[in-house]
């Protein structure tokens, strides 16, 4: 594991291990609501509810054509906050004179710490009883999702935005660009049209990120959330575990090593498939892949510290002579260093810096002249909506300038240029990349 350059095989095991492992028992036309099972907005109902998000009344009905007061969307928007796989700011400021006493003023007082509602859009009072209307909607998810009214919008879809301020018809419009909005048959947004709870189930399963993955409660090798307990997700022997120091290139390691019945099982691939997603929910971004006869191995690195870990899948431990599973952790702050010098050239904000979430991987790809350079890859399943184009309109706002299109790890990107620096911009089968290309 002395080389961590990424191959194109390596990039399709890799792909392969970070596929979405959502909770949808909806596609199976399963329904926990009688009056949903045959609506458009089932599917998005039961997501919903199965996250924690949405709720049903005490008779067991979800009433997919009621109204939602601004007070239900508050709570349904606190409970999305808490099952974003990031943190969002705590800068909100404000108040209201009427939610002193109503069932829904914790949330409400949540969304404007986080700056998600904004008392200046209500003067002093909030109306928490009133139906609140789509635009509100769609414009509390949108700054959820960390999207400014200074961005940039493609183009003008919707006639019936002309009424609203100029940030409403930002929101609006790009919510729609982002796919997380729609229309109506006749081409208009209708604004001021009172939210259903069907659409409100649909708009905000659309703005969270596809992959469900709740860490709370998991053990960890540190005492503390930070490198999960890879037990809890891959099947393994019980009584298997050996643990001890070894060294990795000169430093101390601490060993974990379990042993598997079976190394090519499809639970100990789903396993890996989330414990990696675990990792990247932690801050660790994978930052090798190597693969040998028999052996997979992973490193994996906090871009904010000086933690690392390793993973390594063996059919045959030389020790056991079984299948193994064995989880190094160690410290190290090389690739931390490499990314900080990666964000200061590209000098722009990133999704990680918005939103404290790690790129899922952060490698050497090649670019269509084989040259290799440092590239940042997410995984589209645990972003929100839109991410691609909201980190092409921080491109756009620092300064650069669309260039044209080139290859990256043979998918195509869109390069956008400022000055001796450059950026592709391309989405991978599940995962979108930025690779930096210092002229």
């Amino acid at each position: 594991m002395n080389k961590y350059v990424r191959s194109i095989a390596a990039l399709a095991l890799a792909a392969f291990l970070a596929t979405p492992l959502s909770v949808r028992a909806a596609q199976d036309n399963q329904t926990s609501f009688p009056d949903t099972a045959n609506s458009w907005c089932a599917q998005a109902v039961e997501d919903m509810a199965q996250r924690g998000v949405i709720s049903g009344y005490r008779d067991g009905t979800f009433r997919p054509s009621g109204k939602v007061t601004r007070g239900e969307a508050a709570k349904m928007l606190g409970a999305a906050v808490d099952v974003l796989p990031y943190t969002l700011p705590q800068d909100g400021k404000g108040a209201f004179d009427d939610i002193g006493s109503h069932w829904a003023r914790r949330s409400i007082r949540q969304l404007i710490v986080e700056g998600i509602i904004q008392p200046q859009d209500y003067g002093g009072s909030f109306g928490p009883n009133q139906p609140v209307a789509r635009v509100e909607m769609v414009r509390m998810l949108m700054r959820m999702l960390g999207f400014s009214p200074a961005g940039q919008v493609q183009s003008a879809r919707f006639p019936d935005l002309g009424s609203l301020s100029a940030a409403d018809r930002y929101y609006c419009e790009k919510a729609a660009e982002i796919g997380l909005a729609q229309g109506y048959a006749d081409g208009f947004f209708r604004p001021d049209a009172p939210l259903t709870r069907g659409q409100a189930a649909a708009l905000l399963q659309r703005a969270l990120p596809q992959a469900y993955l709740s860490l709370e409660g998991l053990p960890s090798y540190e005492g503390d959330n930070t490198v999960p307990q890879i037990d809890e997700f891959v099947p393994v022997i019980a009584g298997s575990l050996t643990a001890g120091q070894s060294q990795y290139q000169g430093r101390p390691v601490q060993i974990y090593r379990y042993t598997l019945k079976d190394a090519n099982a499809s639970a100990v691939k789903e396993g890996l498939a989330r414990y990696f997603q675990a990792l990247n929910l932690q801050r660790y971004a994978q930052v090798g892949a190597e693969s040998e006869a028999g052996a997979s191995a992973y490193l994996f690195s906090d871009l904010q510290g000086d933690q690392a870990v390793f993973v390594t899948l063996r059919q045959k431990d030389p020790e056991t002579d079984l299948p193994s599973l064995t989880v190094g952790l160690f410290e190290s702050d090389q690739a931390a260093q490499s990314y900080q010098s990666f964000r200061k050239s590209l000098g722009t904000e990133t999704i990680f810096s918005s939103h404290g979430l790690s790129p899922a991987e952060f490698l050497l790809y090649a670019d269509a002249k084989g040259v290799s350079r440092m590239t940042e890859v997410y995984d589209l399943s645990l972003l929100p909506a839109g991410a691609c184009l909201q980190f092409s309109d921080r491109l756009l706002a620092a300064g650069y300038v669309r260039q044209g299109e080139t290859q990256l790890a043979g998918a195509l990107a869109q390069v956008y240029s400022k000055g001796e620096i450059s950026a592709a911009v391309s989405s991978l089968d599940g995962f979108w990349a930025v690779m930096l290309i210092e002229n």
